[in-house]
């Protein structure tokens, strides 16, 4: 009897351990925008400059997570952020500056200023 007592906690043990270590496993893009479009790793894919396209010189990468954290990653660089839907696409912001992408064909478009002068940046989704 106190040795099926003995088996019966340990078994216990077990199963209330590998519950806690799967928990710490579980899925990193699950949370408040589990099911967004916009979840997932997006590379840039060319800019557009008056009027002209042309292919992006350099890696610039944003990930946005299903918690709402996010990142923008470039050669020299990563700004972690929050983001959250918008009508229009998301909204993207660090404690210094935030920025509106619209989502359209697929792709995201975000607004920048380079050099006194605004250029069009588009993304897409590869992971």
């Amino acid at each position: 009897m106190k040795l099926k007592k003995i088996i019966m906690v340990a078994y216990c043990v077990i199963i209330t351990s590998l519950g806690i270590l799967l928990t710490g496993c579980s899925d990193s893009n699950s949370g408040k925008y589990a099911d967004s479009p916009y979840v997932g790793t997006w590379m840039v894919d060319h800019y557009e400059y008056e009027g002209k396209e042309y292919p992006y010189p350099g890696l610039l990468e944003f990930t946005f997570n299903a918690d709402g954290s996010s990142s923008l990653e470039d050669v020299s660089d990563t700004v972690e952020g929050k983001w959250e839907p918008t009508e229009e696409g998301l909204k993207f912001g660090d404690t210094q500056d935030e920025y509106n992408i619209i989502y359209e064909d697929g792709k995201l478009k975000m607004e920048m200023e380079h050099e006194k002068e605004t250029i069009m940046v588009y993304f897409y989704k590869y992971k």
